[in-house]
């Protein structure tokens, strides 16, 4: 996702209304394999605010996760903000603006600016931490492992954790305290 920036590298205050699609099939995180479900539109809008350029908008994607509870694939939106500043990178000047700008920008050398790295970045900020396909999801059940979003099993509820029995005797004994 290459932006020509040539122009706007040159004239303070100018900015470009951008639409991008990255149409990749998939992208890795990791040893993780996430699967895109549609190209990902990106909104943006650049603008050359003096010694950089800053980069704001919004990234679109529908990806394929796996539920962390029942294993089953789901579809998940994400529309996440996105915004990054990136400063021209020059011979003469790259030790004393490097050590300034770097903090807050990411640098770039020529007329273009590669995007890719950054909105796959934001698509990653943006999934959840823990994927559920829905909120009410039971999972398996962890005795007999049946999936209990599609069928009840016949365990024990009540079955306790061997390791844990010396507990319910003390829960037992003092139950009316």
């Amino acid at each position: 996702m290459k932006v020509f920036v040539g122009d706007l590298s040159k004239h303070p205050g100018m900015s470009l209304d951008l639409v991008l699609n990255y149409q990749k099939e998939k992208i890795y995180f990791g040893r993780d394999e996430i699967k895109l479900l549609k190209p990902v539109e990106v909104e943006l809008t650049a603008k050359n605010i003096g010694r950089t350029l800053l980069f704001q908008g919004k990234v679109h994607a529908k990806v394929e996760l796996s539920c962390s509870r029942c294993l089953e694939k789901f579809s998940f939106k994400i529309k996440a903000p996105y915004q990054e500043e990136f400063f021209l990178l020059r011979r003469e000047d790259q030790e004393e603006t490097a050590g300034v700008i770097l903090e807050t920008a990411r640098p770039y050398r020529g007329k273009f600016i590669d995007l890719t790295d950054t909105v796959i970045e934001t698509i990653l900020l943006g999934m959840p931490m823990k994927a559920l396909c829905d909120e009410n999801c039971m999972g398996f059940c962890n005795i007999c492992g049946v999936d209990l979003n599609k069928e009840n099993c016949n365990c024990r509820e009540s079955e306790l954790d061997p390791r844990l029995s010396v507990l319910s005797s003390f829960f037992k004994n003092n139950g009316s305290n």
